[in-house]
């Protein structure tokens, strides 16, 4: 068997050799100079990051208990105020209470008043008189509204909302109940504006925002990797802030911000940051649309478009008549934005022969195909001159199928990627949080690296900030 084997082996050798002295056309055109894109194409559709801040009202409600102290007003002479025989104290009498509705912040102020008072007569140095005091309890209630202007300056305004008795205060003297309400209100409005005041400046000092929108302002323009194999760079470039109207979520206040940016997908070392530090103006909106859209790019190398086509092609016979030719080797290189394939055939015609096509991606079977395939110029006028057989579409038409390649793996993988990437923290007190709903291959390119894709992502992305 091994004999006979042998036989055959020689045989096809000298067949091939006769076949090679007397029929065969050697062909050696020009191969197309490699060339390759060196820059991807930047993102300009500006992005809408949002910025959800919540304020939470209970720890507005603990600073405040914490900062209002016991005693809100006091009292404690019968001389003063004209000879008043009067003494008033107003405490606290449980934690004060804040809620918010429709983005306005109300107050419940619950107090306990105590009250001396009676009459004094001095007559030819005889002084007569007599005091009896009495406890009772009222609620204040107090509203703010907040307002945020373009320098980012907190303005509030608290006014004074009513105020509920719990129980009225009374007088006995001398038999008789002598009602004092007048009397205790009249004190009580004389000391609202500043119980007023006390509040705005809590409110204003837990709404704050410049701090913690500069921090994220300043942050989200480092860049940062979002692709280590291929140095991918995702860099953001904010020019707006625009903001929503304080709301009420839940039992918290909230608002939007939307930073409007611009953001660039980069390749290779690390961009400069060139973070610009100033705050613009604040414009306030009635409503944010979020928007994020990013680019994140692919490769599909030349050894694996080789791998595949190879694998397909290498072996195959192409005839037409009594001529035929056998592909025994493929390479595929990059000339600006097309792909050069390099053939070896051997039978009537030997040699290396080029083709060149346009990348282009078949979003239906999420394959990545090659358009326009064709010999390039000099091949097709040295088959014009030795092999005229083959210089028409036949042979290409053949090789068209073996240059389609699945990158459905591929773009699963860059889909994960965006995905881990819109949720991590990027600085320190500042994390995204995204959503993805729309994924496509967006742009084609020719690089050193093979064929690239510009895969553009959009969805929402929020930007959380430590402190809200």
């Amino acid at each position: 068997m091994s004999i006979i084997v042998g036989f055959k082996t020689t045989t096809i050798v000298v067949l091939g050799a006769i076949l090679a002295l007397t029929g065969c056309n050697t062909v050696k055109p020009t191969a197309p100079a490699a060339s390759y894109v060196t820059q991807l194409t930047k993102v300009t559709e500006p992005s809408v990051f949002n910025i959800p801040i919540e304020l939470s009202i209970q720890e507005i409600e603990r600073q405040l208990n914490a900062k209002v102290a016991t005693t809100i007003y006091e009292d404690n002479s019968l001389e003063n105020n004209g000879g008043d025989n009067l003494i008033v104290q107003v405490r606290k009498r449980t934690n004060i209470g804040v809620t918010s509705t429709n983005g306005a912040i109300s107050f419940r102020v619950p107090v306990s008043i105590y009250v001396k008072a009676g009459w004094k007569v001095e007559k030819f140095g005889i002084v007569l008189g007599k005091y009896e005091d009495t406890n009772f309890d009222i609620d204040l209630n107090f509203a703010t509204k907040v307002a945020v202007g373009p320098t980012w300056a907190v303005s509030t305004t608290t006014v004074a909302n009513g105020y509920s008795w719990v129980s009225k205060p009374v007088i006995k003297l001398g038999g008789f109940e002598i009602p004092i309400t007048s009397v205790v209100e009249k004190i009580l409005d004389s000391q609202l504006p500043t119980v007023a005041k006390l509040l705005d400046d809590e409110v204003k000092q837990n709404l704050n925002l410049k701090p913690y929108v500069q921090k994220a302002w300043n942050e989200i323009q480092e860049p940062f990797l979002v692709n280590k194999d291929y140095k991918a760079w995702l860099k953001i470039k904010p020019e707006e802030i625009i903001m929503t109207p304080l709301a009420t979520k839940g039992t918290n206040l909230r608002m939007s911000l939307g930073l409007k940016a611009i953001t660039e997908s980069t390749v290779g070392i690390r961009p400069a940051a060139d973070v610009n530090t100033k705050l613009p103006p604040l414009k306030t909106v009635p409503s944010i649309n979020e928007r994020f859209q990013v680019s994140l790019m692919n490769v599909v190398s030349f050894a694996t478009l080789k791998d595949i086509a190879a694998g397909l092609a290498v072996g195959k016979t192409f005839e037409e008549g009594k001529r035929k030719v056998t592909i025994t080797a493929l390479e595929i290189y990059g000339q600006d934005n097309k792909l050069i394939v390099a053939v070896d055939l051997v039978g009537t015609v030997s040699g290396k022969i080029f083709l060149t096509g346009k990348p282009n991606f078949d979003a239906t079977n999420n394959q990545l195909v090659i358009d326009d395939l064709d010999y390039s110029l000099d091949t097709k006028s040295t088959l014009a001159k030795t092999a005229d057989w083959l210089a028409h579409g036949k042979f290409v038409s053949m090789m068209n199928p073996y240059f389609k390649v699945s990158v459905k793996d591929q773009l699963d993988e860059a889909r994960r990627l965006i995905d881990q990437n819109l949720n991590k923290t990027v600085a320190n007190g500042v994390v995204l949080k995204g959503k993805l709903d729309h994924f496509r291959p967006d742009q084609l390119r020719v690089t050193e690296q093979g064929v690239q894709s510009m895969i553009t992502a959009i969805g929402t992305l929020n930007v959380m900030i430590d402190g809200f």
